[in-house]
């Protein structure tokens, strides 16, 4: 299978692969080596444990993913979705996963944290964060919050 990765002038990555799934497991990478840090808060965010890497800023937040058992409603919506879209997402998570540790490696955040030894290890990663049903499920979640929950 044949890919292509060209970037323009300014930087922008303009792909082409012989098949859809080859083009999603490119974006996929290319997703990674430009935006790991991104990824990887993301994942923790949706984990609930962006305190264990930030600190008591992250506490508010990880409390809200943990009440509304986010991580749980993403894996439910992708499990949900039709066996097309699933295999091109599963296409595109296994790019991540390629070069998520790669993209990882020297960026500043990771250096600011010191996570250098984490971003070396870092194995597979299942990211999930765009899921049809995700934004509903999460506002009924929502709804059944108290307006102010104890800290």
């Amino acid at each position: 299978m044949t890919t292509e990765v060209r970037r323009d002038a300014v930087g922008v990555p303009h792909l082409r692969a012989d098949d859809v799934l080859a083009l999603a497991r490119l974006q996929g990478r290319v997703t990674a080596l430009d935006r790991a840090w991104q990824i990887e808060h993301h994942r923790w965010r949706m984990e609930g444990r962006t305190a264990e890497y930030v600190g008591a800023g992250g506490l508010p937040w990880d409390r809200f993913a943990r009440q509304v058992l986010l991580e749980p409603t993403v894996r439910r919506c992708f499990e949900r979705l039709d066996a097309e879209t699933r295999t091109w997402l599963t296409a595109y998570v296994d790019g991540v996963n390629d070069a998520l540790a790669e993209g990882l490696t020297g960026t500043p955040e990771v250096d600011l944290l010191d996570l250098g030894a984490y971003a070396a290890v870092l194995g597979a990663v299942i990211f999930f964060g765009l899921a049809r049903g995700l934004t509903q499920e999460l506002a009924r979640r929502r709804a059944r919050l108290p307006d102010r929950v104890a800290t």
